[in-house]
């Protein structure tokens, strides 16, 4: 684990760990490292690295496992920049969309959590 601190102040009696609501965005890099080594790890980060792509500066409110599956909360920024490598995804509706779909697979990812917690026995 990395230092318990955000490099970015978050609101009093914050601690980076599955599960707790956080606040700023600017800790979102932050926030998902703090599950290194944690069989859910790869697809948190690569969800995280999809998403920051798609709509950066959407703010992840929480991450934690419940019943046997990974929940993935966001919230999106005030304006969700359309930039033009998406310009299939020409509104907010259509960016939403596949954020629904990055998040969905996300969340069914548990074949390979399953795996993952096997090999770290």
């Amino acid at each position: 684990m990395t230092d318990s601190r955000p490099p970015f102040p978050e609101a009093e009696g914050f601690r980076a760990r599955a599960g707790f609501v956080k606040a700023d965005p600017r800790n979102n890099d932050y926030y998902v490292e703090q599950f290194e080594g944690h069989p859910w790890y790869p697809i948190i980060k690569r969800t995280h690295d999809r998403l920051t792509e798609l709509i950066p500066g959407y703010n992840i409110l929480q991450i934690k496992e419940k019943f046997g599956g990974l929940r993935y909360y966001i919230r999106y920024p005030e304006v969700i920049p359309i930039k033009p490598e998406f310009r299939a995804y020409d509104s907010e509706e259509k960016i939403k969309g596949m954020v629904d779909r990055i998040l969905t697979f996300a969340e069914g990812w548990v074949e390979g959590y399953e795996a993952e917690k096997e090999e770290n026995k």
